[in-house]
């Protein structure tokens, strides 16, 4: 806990434990530190949904590419198939051609 503001310092002031006095300041919010304690447990709650939902993102969108990564194999083994069929052909007809 950070030591205890003059009214001339600059700056967030803490007020001592139950103690909930004004130091003068406007721009100073003095609450108890339930109060603190609790706004910083929300905004830890949010960080971490923001987290969990970026994990989620991330996880989808490696599952999209898992799912384009195999019909990328597949077709590359639908061309590969193909070729192999228009060489055995272009062989064929060659060899017909020359005996």
């Amino acid at each position: 806990m950070p030591k205890q503001r003059t009214k001339d310092e600059p700056g967030v002031h803490y007020p001592k434990i139950n103690q909930n006095q004004d130091c003068g300041h406007d721009e100073c919010l003095h609450e108890d530190r339930w109060t603190a304690f609790e706004k910083r447990l929300k905004g830890v709650e949010d960080k971490s949904e923001k987290i969990e939902e970026m994990f989620l993102e991330i996880k989808d969108g490696l599952s999209t590419l898992r799912t384009e990564l195999a019909l990328s194999k597949q077709r590359s083994e639908i061309i590969k198939a193909v070729g192999f069929i228009i060489l055995g052909v272009v062989v064929t007809k060659l060899a017909q051609y020359l005996w």
